[in-house]
């Protein structure tokens, strides 16, 4: 239920998430290469193509972690890869990258290699880009639906993906509650304590501006 202190404006927040004990994200390994030395840029997209800004081949995982999250995710996490390790020949550098942001299996990223370089040659071409799955992803998303309550009164059933207007809406038509504002953003568990693992969520951010009928 909603609690609010004082009078006046009165931020109040509500989470709702699922945490599961042992679960954990999908990690997908991005590799980009070539047989001789390596330069260029490349880019890597979500499934529904949003795209990160042109990295370098040799990008830091702060890089890569930022692209991402600018673009398309709230929450990565990146770690470099020992390239050496993977018994490439050629040049390469690689990142693991665990989706911790988004619940359940995802689609591999997409990436672009067209403006990978091979490091002798002045024309893009000769580089290349593949990114597979490290980890299969236990987390489960969240479902089903919640009420509010405020003053003794409850709200109407409302879905976890409920937009901010949902949420608005349903607590605006209460009798004890007045303007309201709402915004809306995801939870995700990056650092799950002891036996906690990760989940899917939302979380909601209300300001109450006061009781109905107060100015």
């Amino acid at each position: 239920s909603l609690q609010v202190a004082g009078a006046g404006v009165s931020g109040v927040q509500l989470a709702v998430a699922e945490e599961s004990p042992g679960a954990v994200p999908m990690i997908q390994r991005v590799t980009v290469r070539a047989k001789l030395t390596l330069g260029g840029t490349f880019t890597l997209a979500d499934a529904f193509g949003r795209t990160t800004r042109p990295l370098p081949w040799d990008a830091t995982a702060f890089e890569v972690r930022a692209a991402l999250e600018a673009s398309a995710f709230e929450a990565v996490q990146v770690s470099a890869v020992d390239t050496l390790a993977t018994g490439w020949a050629g040049e390469a550098s690689a990142w693991d990258v665990a989706l911790v942001s988004v619940a359940g299996p995802l689609p591999l990223l997409g990436c672009d290699a067209a403006n990978l370089t091979r490091g002798d040659a002045a024309s893009t071409g000769g580089g290349e880009c593949v990114v597979t799955q490290k980890r299969a992803a236990t987390s489960v998303p969240v479902g089903g639906a919640f009420k509010l309550r405020f003053g003794g009164e409850a709200t109407s059933r409302l879905g976890v993906n409920a937009s901010a207007f949902e949420v608005r809406a349903a607590l605006e038509a209460l009798g004890s509650v007045g303007a309201v504002q709402v915004t809306k953003g995801s939870r995700y568990g990056d650092s799950p304590g002891p036996g906690f693992g990760y989940g899917g969520g939302a979380e909601w951010l209300g300001a109450l501006f006061g009781p109905r009928g107060e100015g």
